[in-house]
């Protein structure tokens, strides 16, 4: 009997001890706050505390608004209460990224679009997974395009629509010559003069020569692949020989040597240095005859008005 009295006096004092340590300890309690990943900013009612983890202590008690901000998540949101029976309080936040979304189309349709170095679909395309506030390359990738690049960046919730025409991958052609003013021929069809520059070939085998009066054409046959640049830079030579015929009308036949050659206007390296006879009609007109010599580095040159016959 006389231990249970001891052990009821015991309880007793025990219990008013813990009334009195409630109703006489100060009015303050702590917070602790972690969160993932760690490094951000604790604001207690609006106020900048400091960064996770963080320990608050003699917080009064109350009821307080916890904010946690990170750049790049969302920020994270929590009433609190300290009170005498919730003096602790400890928060645990695992926070989420903040993302934002761009609709991608392109013309054509049907190219592949990359975030990142990442595919993330076909045009068109959306893509709404986006973190924020940091920034991301953006590409558009078509076979015989080129490849559109563009870096973005956007705020959380932020909605961005990309239309973009893709440009066709561009065959050049590039020739240089000296001198310059050459023609230039691909399978025999005259495309220009250098300097020449020449977008969208098709691709293919082709046999080009370049040409200028008084020098030795230049000939190759060259492949040109598709979205390259095929460049010549070509020194001609000049002939030790040249012979340019020309009459008016043009067309007339020319006949070197009693030899049948071509027609008006008419040039040519490949005669031999010496004496020749060039024999230039045209049908209706009177024929022209005359003997030319023909010299090691002297062009010679004939311009013709043919006589129209009664």
């Amino acid at each position: 009997m006389k231990k249970l009295l001891i052990s009821i006096v015991i309880l007793l004092i025990l219990t008013v001890g813990y009334v009195v340590y409630k109703f006489l300890s100060p009015d303050i309690g702590t917070v602790v706050v972690n969160s993932y990943p760690s490094g951000a900013g604790v604001y207690l009612d609006g106020e900048l505390k400091g960064e996770t983890p963080l320990t608050l202590k003699n917080v009064s008690f109350g009821t307080y608004a916890i904010t946690i901000k990170l750049n790049g998540y969302k920020d994270y949101k929590e009433v609190i209460s300290i009170n005498r029976n919730n003096r602790n309080v400890t928060l645990s936040a695992i926070l989420e990224h903040a993302v934002f979304t761009i609709h991608v189309n392109s013309i054509p349709e049907g190219a592949n679009v990359y975030l990142d170095g990442v595919l993330k679909g076909v045009t068109p395309a959306t893509i709404n997974d986006i973190i924020a506030n940091s920034k991301h390359l953006l590409e558009i990738k078509l076979d015989n395009y080129e490849t559109y690049k563009q870096l973005i960046s956007g705020k959380e919730n932020d909605v961005f629509e990309i239309m973009e025409p893709l440009t066709p991958i561009a065959t050049h052609l590039i020739v240089s010559s000296i001198p310059e003013g050459a023609t230039v021929y691909l399978n025999d069809k005259v495309i220009g003069k250098t300097p020449l520059d020449t977008k969208n070939i098709n691709p293919g085998s082709f046999t080009l020569k370049i040409s200028y009066p008084q020098y030795i054409p230049y000939t190759e046959e060259i492949t040109i692949e598709k979205g390259k640049t095929a460049r010549r830079d070509i020194v001609l030579l000049k002939s030790e020989t040249y012979l340019s015929l020309d009459s008016n009308p043009e067309g007339a036949r020319v006949s070197i040597d009693g030899l049948v050659v071509g027609t008006t206007p008419y040039e040519t390296i490949s005669i031999t240095i010496g004496k020749h006879k060039i024999r230039i009609e045209q049908d209706g007109y009177l024929p022209y005859e005359t003997e030319i010599e023909i010299r090691k580095g002297k062009p010679e040159k004939i311009n013709i008005n043919l006589l129209k016959l009664p």
